[in-house]
């Protein structure tokens, strides 16, 4: 017997010391059958081996350590899947003839020693999601001798936990190679302008590094790549102009970076691009225009998180086919232009974090088939369209801006946990579970106000109310305002442009009860004695331009405490600079809204803060104390986008009321608290992507069954995706991308009806394509970069190449025609008793 293959049966047990006896075996292939212990060394004795294939079994133990001397006629080595430790043995290196080398998903660590050019013949390494590492200053210095392997093609060392700095021999590598990936390590230094040699590169994945430095421009010359991932490094520095030259390129991740300067317009000439990150980085300028013309992007563009400024361009409309547009936490402003509605193919739309004015254009109501819009935290008006209740929105998201007038109540308004319209003080009616006001007919008056306000107004000292909004009035509030006016109840200046300090003497306005003088440009120390307004419930001072840089600028929380009334608090984007005071828990225990956000605060939250017991937003950065878990009445929870470490803490599983929690893109590990998924309250969005969560995913989380969206993408999490997650039979939106995740796709995840996108790529799934897949709601689906093989089913979304991936699933087959897979073979069945053993 020459060949020996019983592959996929589930044997278990060991593998028999007596298939050693099989002197003149060539192959043996025992994948999948369940097997466990160690490989005999009776095997090593066959020293006419030229396959070893024993994938996706339990094996343990290490390799021999003169595997490459006794076995000198290896030609094919698969391990991939086991519990294998140890190091590799550099006697590997003797093993001249090995052309395939796949080693993957095991425990294998230590120093990589093998010298790779005594290999030429080798075109496959696969080493990732391995635990090598040994903080030797030459830890990498195994690349140099890659150089003598001229037909290699594929490098995979992701997940290796490599350290140290990539050499430039790296640039040496075969002209042939086309698929480079050493992402998930902890490489950083320059990435070096060698890596322009490798012409033949199609796929480089360099994400989840240290790297910094520039890009280097060569990578222009890789005029065959077709997916670049430097993401979630410390890139700085330009977008290289010459990134212009990669005609090929269809997905370009550059997010979470420390990237400068403009986006260049000459991304626009690679016209095959279909997804584009360069979110959550300082770039600067306009969108270019051109960019904007990129008809092939049919996924996603995200600019998310940058400083970019100006109008958004109309040619925007161009994107016809883009499925998901995120332009949110950026400087942008004027109108959102009509032509936005040419974008047919939408699904997911984020404006949010900008500066945009005017109203929601009508041309939106072109938008059929669009399930997510987000333009919160702008300075849009006018009354909510009525068009928003026929769209198939799942959710939307309209919180503060300044919107007026009734809120529809079909569609997605029927539904009190699928939108959202806090921080629009003029709004009314709408379902009675958003207890606000009815609306009743009030008379308009004009908005065209400008100069200043006239001193003989101030004559006027029977005045309660007071409200000149949204005008273009200047200068400033006379200083004597709070003797002059000592009924004011009601002080409404919002939307001007006046100037200079607030009036220290407004603290002389005992009645004040409500304070909105946001979007102007008051500047300076805040003075107002606010314990003097002891029943004043709603402040919000956001958009200004306060700060004195003195070390007790903060030191007016402390007056606020008499404020036994206080509702909601608005200091966002005041220029604020200094330390929250522990006062800032004494604060009214009616306080439901307090917001912070985008000022120069530093230090710790204080513990106080747990003391606010009814709030119900609360949106500033800090570490995450335990005592947040008395906020019972918390909704939302904003915490993403920090530097948080430590673990989550399980306390914020008493916050029983809260919908939604985003504590995303932040530094945090630990395991997953089971508390927190126990939270049946949770309706709208549970989002802990990009931190170092690990361990499994517990299976608590089925009890989320009214959650909308779930992303754990981009942690560390391992072990199978349990079976309870589909018990969230709410979900539309699923995100584990990113992970280690191994097995198969659970079949329970037939039960979720309503999901519209799931995410499972970069893991280390296995297994066959489920059917049911192409049964469900999805309009997207990314199952890339796992190790899935058999037929790719071609019924449902699997029908639109453009809503389906299934890259770098090197073992699948079949699909529809515009995949370009080869045709499903039928192979040849082994008996299941092929080998007998006692």
């Amino acid at each position: 017997m020459e060949y020996f293959s019983v592959v996929d049966n589930p044997f278990g047990g060991r593998i028999p010391h007596t298939l050693g006896h099989l002197k003149s075996l060539k192959g043996i292939y025992l994948g999948v059958c369940n097997l466990s212990g160690t490989i005999p060394d009776s095997l090593y004795n066959l020293s006419l081996l030229t396959d070893i294939s024993l994938p996706h079994n339990q094996l343990t133990g290490s390799i021999h350590t003169a595997i490459g001397v006794m076995l000198p006629y290896l030609v094919f080595l698969q391990l991939w899947g086991n519990q294998l430790t140890g190091p590799l043995p550099p006697s590997i290196s003797n093993c001249s003839k090995l052309s395939y080398f796949e080693v993957f998903e095991n425990k294998f660590s230590g120093k990589l020693t093998i010298d790779f050019s005594k290999l030429r013949g080798i075109y496959y390494i696969n080493l990732r999601d391995n635990l090598f590492g040994s903080n030797d200053p030459d830890e990498m210095k195994f690349i140099d001798s890659l150089k003598n392997c001229t037909g290699l093609m594929k490098v995979e060392f992701g997940n290796c936990n490599f350290q140290g700095v990539i050499p430039w021999s790296i640039g040496n590598l075969s002209s042939q190679l086309n698929y480079l990936r050493l992402y998930g390590n902890q490489l950083y230094g320059d990435l070096p302008t060698s890596i322009g040699n490798l012409i033949g590169l199609e796929t480089l994945s360099l994400g989840g590094n240290q790297f910094t430095g520039n890009i280097p421009s060569t990578i222009g010359n890789l005029q065959k790549l077709e997916v670049i991932d430097l993401s979630n490094n410390q890139l700085s520095g330009q977008i290289p102009n010459a990134m212009g030259n990669l005609s090929s390129l269809t997905k370009l991740d550059l997010s979470s970076n420390m990237l400068e300067g403009v986006i260049p317009s000459s991304l626009g000439n690679c016209q095959h691009l279909l997804d584009l990150y360069i979110d959550d980085n300082r770039l600067n300028g306009k969108i270019p225009t051109k960019l904007l013309q990129l008809s092939s992007l049919s996924i996603t563009l995200n600019l998310s998180k940058n400083n970019l400024f100006g109008s958004l361009p109309t040619e925007v409309g161009d994107l016809k086919m883009l499925t998901a547009l995120d332009l949110s936490y950026n400087n942008l402003s004027g109108f959102i232009p009509t032509s936005l509605g040419d974008c047919g193919s939408l699904l997911r739309l984020f404006l949010k974090g900008n500066v945009f004015q005017g109203t929601i254009p009508s041309s939106l109501s072109s938008l059929k088939g669009l399930l997510e819009l987000d333009i919160s935290n702008n300075n849009l008006s006018g009354q909510i369209p009525n068009f928003l209740e026929l769209l198939k929105l799942e959710h939307l998201n309209l919180s503060y801006n300044d919107l007026e007038g009734e809120i529809p109540m079909v569609g997605v308004f029927a539904n009190k946990r699928a939108f959202s319209v806090m921080g629009n003080s003029r709004l009314c009616g709408g379902i009675v579970e958003l207890g606000l006001p009815k609306c009743k007919k009030t008379k308009k008056y004009a908005k065209n106000l400008s100069g200043t306000i006239p001193d003989s107004l101030y004559n006027l000292s029977l005045l309660t109310n007071i409200s000149l909004s949204d005008n273009r009035l200047t200068g400033s509030l006379h200083t004597t305002i709070g003797r002059m006016f000592p009924y004011l109840a009601f002080l409404q200046l919002w939307g001007n442009q006046l100037t200079g300090p607030l009036p220290s003497s407004v603290s002389n306005c005992s009645r004040l009860i409500h304070f909105e003088v946001f979007e102007n440009k008051f500047s300076g120390k805040l003075t107002i004695d606010f314990s003097k307004l002891r029943d004043i419930y709603y402040i919000n001072l956001r958009d200004n331009l306060f700060g004195s840089n003195e070390p007790d600028e903060m030191k007016f929380i402390d007056s606020l405490k008499n404020c036994t009334g206080l509702l909601r608090l608005e200091l966002g984007n005041c220029n604020f600079q200094g330390v929250i005071p522990w006062s800032i828990g004494n604060l009214s225990s009616q306080l439901n809204y307090l917001r912070l956000y985008g000022n120069h605060l530093h230090g710790n939250l204080p513990r106080s803060i747990g003391n606010l017991v009814v709030l119900e937003t609360l949106d500033l950065t800090g570490q995450i104390p335990d005592a947040m878990g008395n906020l019972s009445f918390l909704i939302s929870l904003y915490l993403s986008s920090n530097m948080l470490e430590g673990v989550i803490p399980s306390s914020l599983g008493n916050c029983h009321c809260l919908l939604e929690f985003y504590i995303d893109d932040n530094n945090l590990n630990g395991k997953i608290p089971t508390k927190l998924l126990q939270l049946s309250s949770m309706s709208i969005t549970l989002n802990l992507a990009k931190n170092k969560l690990f361990d499994s995913l517990p299976t608590k989380v089925g009890d989320l069954k009214m959650l909308s969206s779930l992303d754990l993408s981009y942690n560390n999490l391992s072990g199978v995706i349990p079976i309870s997650l589909g018990d969230c039979g709410s979900l539309l939106w699923l995100s584990l991308k990113g992970n280690l995740f191994q097995g198969i796709i659970p079949s329970s995840l037939s039960s979720l009806k309503g999901l519209m996108e799931l995410d499972i790529s970069n893991n280390n799934l296995s297994g066959k394509i489920p059917k049911f897949l192409g049964q469900l709601r999805l309009e997207h689906l990314n199952l890339s970069y796992n190790d899935f093989e058999g037929e790719v089913p071609t019924l449902g979304v699997f029908t639109n190449k453009s809503a389906f991936f299934v890259m770098r699933n090197n073992r699948l087959c079949g699909g529809i025609v515009e995949l370009g897979l080869p045709k499903c073979k039928k192979t040849k069945k082994y008996a299941k008793k092929v080998w007998c053993w006692k």
